[in-house]
């Protein structure tokens, strides 16, 4: 049993060294609300030190999220520090409708989202947007075999529509939970899990035979 906001992993992602995505859905990037909501407050009164004190708790994941869109360690930065930056700058406009980590998300996730559309016809490189680890076999055929299969699966995953893509980059590779995806991505829970499962049965098509 899978409790919500968790998605059972498909036997691919094993091939990446990565984990099965552990239930965040009580896990917010807020994960401790009084000096969360303190820093929220000061930020939000025009703390500038309060708000950067905020930003370098959520800055690590932010870039680790953007990494996996564009492909490129220099420009995931840049991208983070042009989040930060504009999220300052209208800072006043934000609602309150969910936590500030997570409107600092979404802002860095759209401009990740922008900067990816202007470089799609470059090649992405797999091991950077995978997080693939190190754990080769030592049998050179066996080794050959694994970037062999991974390549297949990236390239898989590479094609799948954007929507989908985020989605499954945010879940299975950034360990989000679907309440998570769905805040930051400013669509439905249910959305979210129907972009998964169309992902999921899109890759098993494109991967049938191949693994």
């Amino acid at each position: 049993m899978h409790a919500p906001g968790a998605i059972a992993a498909p036997r691919w992602l094993q091939l990446f060294g990565s984990d099965v995505p552990p239930d965040r859905s009580t896990d917010r990037p807020n994960a401790r609300p009084s000096q969360e909501d303190a820093l929220t407050l000061r930020a939000l009164a025009g703390d500038t030190d309060a708000f950067f004190a905020l930003a370098e708790r959520h800055q690590a994941r932010m870039y680790s999220a953007v990494l996996r869109i564009v492909g490129d360690a220099h420009e995931a930065e840049d991208v983070v520090q042009d989040a930060l930056l504009r999220a300052h700058s209208k800072l006043k406009t934000f609602r309150a409708e969910a936590a500030l980590s997570t409107w600092l998300y979404r802002i860095a996730i759209n401009l990740a989202l922008r900067r990816a559309r202007r470089r799609r016809r470059q090649a992405l490189q797999h091991d950077v947007v995978f997080g693939w680890t190190e754990t080769s076999p030592d049998d050179p055929a066996a080794a050959a075999q694994l970037r062999q299969r991974r390549e297949t699966i990236s390239n898989a995953v590479q094609s799948l529509p954007e929507k989908q893509r985020i989605c499954v980059l945010l879940h299975y590779f950034e360990h989000h939970s679907c309440h998570e995806i769905a805040d930051v991505l400013g669509i439905s829970i249910g959305t979210v899990c129907s972009r998964l499962y169309h992902a999921r049965g899109r890759l098993a098509r494109l991967l049938e035979g191949q693994l």
